[in-house]
C-alpha cells in the first residue's frame, strides 16, 4: 500500500504471496484482514471495496468443460486490471485452496486437466505487476504446488501460518465471540 517506502528502498513491490501452514491456522482470516484494510483504503479514495478484494476458491474453478476454467482465470485477473486501471489502488486475488488447481504438473499427482489451467495461471501472473493486482495464495499442501506457480517473481513473500497458542487462542476466541450472547455460567475453563 505504500509505494513511495518500495521507491525510496530501490525495491519492486511484492506481486504475490502465499501463505501456507496446517488446516484451521487462520489462513482465511488473513485473507478476511486483508479485505478489511483494502476496503479502508477504497472507503478512502470513493471506490466500491467489494471490487478491491477478489475471493476464489480453487475448486470452484474447475469444470468438467475444456477452457472453462482457463477462461474463469483470465476473467479474474482482467477484472483485478480493471479495477486498477479505474481506481489505482492495488487489488487482491485471494486463491484459496491453491493446490487445487496449482498442483504439480507431470508429477503424477495432478490430472490432465491441470495442464491447461496451470499455463493459463502462469500467463496471467507474467503481466500482474502491470495490473497492480497482489495475488494471494493459501494452501494446506505447499510441496504440492507447481514450482512455476510460486518461484520469485511470481510469489515473491512466503508465509507460514501456525497454529496459535493458548494466549492467542484465547484472544482469537474472545473477539469472535465478542457480540454473541452467552450463558453467565459460561467460562472459559468450562
Amino acid at each position: 500500500h505504500y509505494p513511495e517506502h518500495y521507491q525510496f528502498f530501490g525495491k519492486k513491490q511484492p506481486c504475490g504471496v502465499l501463505l501456507y501452514g496446517p488446516p484451521g491456522c487462520s489462513k482465511t482470516m488473513f485473507g478476511k484482514a486483508i479485505f478489511t484494510s483494502i476496503t479502508a483504503t477504497c472507503a478512502a479514495k470513493g471506490a466500491k471495496a467489494a471490487q478491491g478484494f477478489i475471493l476464489v476458491s480453487g475448486p470452484e474453478i474447475l469444470d468438467k468443460y475444456v477452457g472453462v476454467p482457463e477462461a474463469t482465470i483470465r476473467h479474474i485477473f482482467a477484472r483485478a486490471r480493471k479495477f486498477y486501471q479505474k481506481t489505482g489502488i492495488r487489488p487482491v486475488i485471494f486463491l484459496d485452496e491453491a493446490e487445487s488447481i496449482l498442483a504439480k504438473r507431470d508429477s503424477g499427482i495432478s490430472s490432465d486437466v491441470l495442464r491447461t489451467i496451470v499455463p493459463a495461471f502462469l500467463a496471467e501472473m507474467q503481466g500482474v505487476r502491470e495490473s497492480g493486482a497482489i495475488v494471494i495464495l493459501a494452501t494446506n499442501k505447499p510441496e504440492s504446488l507447481d514450482y512455476a506457480a510460486i518461484r520469485e517473481g511470481r510469489i515473491d513473500v512466503k508465509l507460514r501460518i501456525g497454529r496459535p497458542d493458548r494466549k492467542a487462542g484465547r484472544e482469537i476466541f474472545l473477539k469472535n465471540m465478542n457480540h454473541i450472547p452467552v450463558s453467565p455460567a459460561t467460562t472459559m475453563e468450562n
